[in-house]
């Protein structure tokens, strides 16, 4: 292996190798801050339907999603665009409540699945003193909020279209231990100044449904027409990061609002939320059930980041002749249209070209191509597709891999719809599920297929429906197209098509034979690895995976483990160092750790190819000698890792001279990975090689987004 300096060329990267990151502690009694990831971040407002008061009250919920606990710090609040101090509350100004004085006797600690709340309280009337009217209201249209430590950043929550008018200071309270309860304690001294009664709040707050009543209330649903969208790309690539919610509202309290609050949080947790405040109310309650288009660009509401994205909407329903609050929530996956479908693989085959393939006849998917231009009945949604299959007839192994590249022809009557459609690369569908997106060494007389598939909805979906005249394939580096017959009519704003998939058409469109095969080859893999070391196996668990050791002549024994992560987010890996001897032994965090990390370690894709790092690729566009590192070696000193001991960090802590994020080395796009001891010549060359199956190394998962 390489990250030993007895080995000449890791002694020749070690005096090379730079880090500029100090290490960090292993073990940290204190709970690291809260983070927008770990929270979900809600708001409870003011029924639209209540009667009216001067005195308001809204109250922010934060709950800690995450699994382990964390210190909730002072979030700032500002309302843009004037504002840029906070002028709510001080967080040394003691909260009496009982729930106030719980959370600060926990120290600000918020345990994982814990939830606190705090209180915003304002009046929309100036006060009048010896007949003299104080106006000293603003109107606010947007609030934020976040944290106080010093920088730039941006907000963890943002309210929008908020239609606040506040008359002097507002009342803000403390961090309470626990959901928001109708009624809570607001201070005594500001509900004076401002002429209010506790009554002018309580009574005008809606709480959480199910604490309203005991009766099931309606049930709201909030939907996508795909659970895949993506961000915006160019024009000409037709995403333009536009999509729709549905909302559907049983027993609406109003015909022409069918919703109160519109909630976004992004995968990095950070959330917006618009209230909808309706202007001319329908009289009376609307129909039994209605469903509402919402344009999620109409509201600001749009994802920015790629991951998974939640909406929630609030709506106000009739319930036991009242009017109770109601939410839908729904979840979808957010992709960027740049995203790479395969690795940067050391291969000398080219790609193929089309004179090299042979179309055979398509397999159609779904029972509906007789009528492929008919529309389903009311109620109705149809799945369609065809799996494309071609042969290499040449005498030459080429490559194939990803997602085809398509391009959708359109009949002179297209008059609706979309005028580009979009490819959700490698999504699944009623019909199919995806497989791994990955490199295919097509030889000679060997065969790979793909799938496209259509949506239809019924009629009442026209506008978003387009009838295609076929679809045309082209090649990476070949102008050739070869034309593929799928006249049909597709709805939304997408087509979903599958990655390539090795070998003829196996009949396995939801993968059940092919997920079985997976598995097995995975434990098949998991049992060639061996037994860990004792003290190794003593300190394992879901915060520090399952490791796996390599093979090594020092006295240290050298591991390393991972957990599944989704494309886009760090990517963690843990070094395992095992001392089976009777004293310490060192390890130098540059000339060894580093040096293991950079040239110590190889990654094969789950076909057998050798994955280039960020480097090589680097060095290989530029078209010169690939040079691992060139760069000083500012921080090298040695840790002793104990007699009889498994040194190793956690997700949890991810110190530095223990864990990596493998980004920093490899663009793995999603997909199955292996890492394995790195093999070098004496001149610090890669060995060319595929991945032996079954072979010691580490099965590590980057996820679709």
């Amino acid at each position: 292996m390489c990250f030993s300096p007895r080995n000449l060329f890791c002694a020749l990267v070690a005096g090379l190798l730079f880090s500029a990151v100090a290490s960090a502690e292993v073990n940290d009694p204190q709970p690291p801050e809260c983070t927008p990831e770990m929270l979900d971040i809600n708001l409870l407002t003011q029924a639209e339907s209540a009667p009216g008061s001067n005195g308001h009250l809204v109250a922010v919920e934060l709950r800690n999603r995450s699994q382990k606990s964390c210190l909730l710090i002072w979030l700032g609040i500002r309302f843009p665009p004037d504002d840029d101090y906070d002028q709510t509350g001080n967080p040394s100004t003691p909260d009496p409540s009982p729930t106030a004085l719980a959370f600060k006797q926990k120290s600000n600690h918020l345990e994982a699945g814990e939830t606190v709340h705090f209180l915003l309280a304002w009046s929309s009337m100036p006060l009048t003193t010896d007949g003299i009217v104080m106006n000293d209201c603003a109107t606010r249209d947007t609030m934020t909020l976040s944290w106080t430590n010093p920088g730039p950043q941006k907000p963890l929550l943002e309210v929008r279209h908020l239609e606040m008018q506040a008359c002097g200071e507002v009342y803000r309270s403390g961090y309470r231990l626990g959901p928001y309860v109708a009624g809570e304690l607001v201070g005594k001294e500001w509900l004076e100044r401002r002429q209010l009664k506790p009554s002018d709040l309580s009574e005008q707050t809606v709480s959480e449904p199910q604490e309203m009543t005991a009766t099931p209330l309606p049930a709201v649903n909030l939907r996508t027409l795909f659970d895949t969208e993506y961000l915006p790309g160019t024009f000409e690539s037709g995403y333009s990061g536009y999509f729709d919610l549905f909302l559907k509202a049983p027993s609406p309290a109003f015909s022409n609002c069918l919703f109160e609050s519109l909630r976004k949080r992004e995968a990095d947790g950070h959330t917006v939320i618009y209230l909808n405040h309706c202007q001319n109310r329908g009289p009376g309650p609307g129909p039994a059930v209605r469903e509402m288009r919402l344009l999620v660009s109409n509201f600001g509401l749009r994802p920015e980041k790629t991951g998974r994205v939640e909406y929630e909407a609030t709506s106000e329903v009739q319930s036991n002749g009242g009017v109770a609050l109601a939410r839908s929530q729904v979840e979808l996956s957010i992709r960027d249209p740049k995203q790479p479908m395969l690795p940067a693989i050391d291969t000398s085959s080219p790609g193929c070209l089309a004179s090299q393939l042979k179309l055979s006849p398509p397999v159609e998917l779904g029972s509906h191509w007789a009528q492929p231009r008919t529309p389903p009945p009311s109620g109705e949604e149809w799945h369609d597709g065809k799996v494309f299959e071609v042969t290499n007839v040449s005498s030459e192994t080429c490559m194939l891999g990803g997602v085809p590249q398509l391009r959708f022809l359109h009949p002179p009557e297209v008059t609706t719809g979309f005028l580009s459609l979009p490819v959700c690369h490698n999504c699944g569908t009623p019909l199919f599920k995806p497989r791994e997106s990955r490199w295919i060494d097509l030889k000679p007389n060997d065969s790979a297929h793909f799938m496209v598939a259509r949506t239809v909805f019924d009629p009442g979906y026209w506008f978003l429906c387009t009838v295609l005249g076929g679809l045309e394939m082209t090649l990476a580096g070949d102008q050739q197209p070869i034309h593929l017959p799928f006249d049909a009519i597709s709805c939304g704003p997408q087509v979903r098509v599958s990655a390539w998939r090795a070998g003829r058409y196996d009949g396995d469109p939801m993968n059940t034979l092919y997920d079985r095969q997976q598995k097995d080859r995975l434990e098949k893999h998991a049992a060639a690895t061996g037994p860990l070391p004792k003290k190794c196996a003593e300190s394992v668990s879901t915060d520090t995976g399952r490791p796996v050791m390599f093979p090594s002549q020092e006295p240290l024994t050298w591991g390393i483990s991972s957990k599944p992560t989704r494309y886009g987010e760090p990517l963690p890996v843990l070094l395992w160092l095992d001392n089976p001897t009777d004293k310490p032994q060192p390890v130098w965090t540059c000339s060894s750790i580093d040096g293991f990390w950079i040239a110590g370690i190889d990654v094969f894709d789950s076909a057998g190819h050798r994955v280039l790092s960020l480097n090589e690729e680097k060095q290989r566009k530029a078209g010169g000698p690939v040079v691992e590192m060139l760069a000083g070696c500012g921080r090298n000193f040695p840790i002793d890792i104990p007699a009889h001991t498994c040194a190793h960090t956690d997700f949890s802590s991810l110190a530095y001279d223990f864990s990596r994020d493998l980004r920093n080395y490899f663009d793995l796009s999603p997909g199955q990975y292996f890492i394995v001891p790195g093999e070098r010549t004496r001149d610090g060359k890669h060995v060319v090689r595929t991945l032996p199956d079954p072979q010691i190394g580490l099965a590590i998962t980057v996820q679709e987004p």
